[in-house]
């Protein structure tokens, strides 16, 4: 007689999905005079920067009006550091250190800085500024998006898009003269939001093209367009004033995490992402649920950017007049 062969166990049903179980550490920054950090990158589990404006006070009680606008997590601290610019506006080539506004690590010893006027390249030791595409930007720079040292987006006031390619910086024309708050992108699919966060405007999301061609996307839900991520086109995160997921003509807002302000979506995969913003708003999306940490609210404070690396999640920004970072690690 034959034997029956089992029946395979059929395969498990929706997305994968991701723990919740995140435990953070909070670390203030600073000693007031609006201090506050604007950007984070990770490099591994004990190499991470931020970006943006920290004041000190010397040793009369007066704040040091040359800010560290950079900071470095070593694996165990913060440690604070100057990134010095001469700015093409400085006369007799005057060092200043502005306030850094973006981030984005090509490679450990390739990493781009942006203010509001330039990038600054700092190769782990030496930093150098490249004021190259400063003719083509039409305002402040707020977000840089590469996916090689020869493929860069720079995006900002004003509509600004600047695109690095074949060697050389030309700008994009986006359509608007709002701000462009954020850009991403995966394969040849780079997304890019337009809002006004405080001010009427445009509220668009923008395809960038390989060939320099913007697309205005549908964008159904009319709100607040601050920041986008995606893994896949077809499944689109976006915060601002809603938090939304989806496509364009098939979006959905989720409702399942406060609806504060939301500045940063960030991601390892579709079904491991954070989104971060206003009162200390951090909630992670698994690839089912939405959970959100209270632990790490804020009363007078905001998150202004999150970046994850598989384990390891670390928001930035400000809480009262100090800069704040909470460095999280998935148990």
């Amino acid at each position: 007689m034959r034997c029956q062969q089992p029946t395979p166990p059929s395969p498990p049903s929706g997305p994968d999905t991701t723990s919740h179980n995140w435990s953070f550490q909070t670390f203030v920054l600073g000693e007031g005079n609006s201090s506050k950090l604007n950007d984070v990158a990770i490099i591994n589990d004990t190499l991470a920067y931020a970006v943006g404006e920290i004041y000190l006070k010397d040793s009369l009680g007066n704040y040091d009006p040359n800010a560290y606008n950079l900071v470095k997590w070593d694996g165990e601290k913060w440690e604070l550091m100057r990134v010095p610019s001469k700015g093409p506006l400085y006369p007799n080539n005057i060092i200043s250190y502005p306030p850094l506004k973006a981030i984005w690590v090509v490679a450990e010893n390739s990493i781009l800085l942006a203010w509001g006027g330039g990038i600054i390249k700092y190769n782990g030791i030496n930093f150098t500024d490249d004021f190259s595409m400063n003719s083509l930007l039409k305002g402040a720079i707020n977000k840089i998006f590469a996916t090689s040292p020869k493929d860069i987006y720079i995006v900002g006031n004003g509509g600004t898009i600047v695109h690095y390619a074949n060697g050389a910086w030309t700008k994009i024309e986006s359509g608007t003269t709002t701000t462009i708050t954020d850009v991403w992108g995966t394969g040849d699919t780079v997304l890019a939001t337009v809002t006004n966060e405080y001010e009427t405007g445009d509220k668009l999301l923008l395809q960038i093209s390989p060939s320099g061609n913007v697309q205005s996307l549908n964008w159904s839900p009319n709100s607040r367009l601050q920041t986008v991520w995606f893994e896949s086109p077809d499944k689109i995160f976006i915060g601002g004033g809603e938090h939304i997921v989806g496509k364009p003509n098939a979006w959905q807002e989720i409702t399942s995490i406060p609806a504060y302000y939301s500045e940063r979506v960030r991601g390892n995969h579709s079904n491991d992402v954070f989104i971060v913003g206003a009162y200390g708003l951090c909630s992670h999306f698994n690839g089912s649920t939405w959970q959100s940490y209270p632990e790490v609210s804020l009363s007078g404070g905001t998150y202004l950017s999150v970046a994850m690396k598989d384990n390891v999640v670390i928001a930035v920004g400000f809480s009262g007049s100090q800069a704040i970072a909470i460095r999280g690690y998935r148990k």
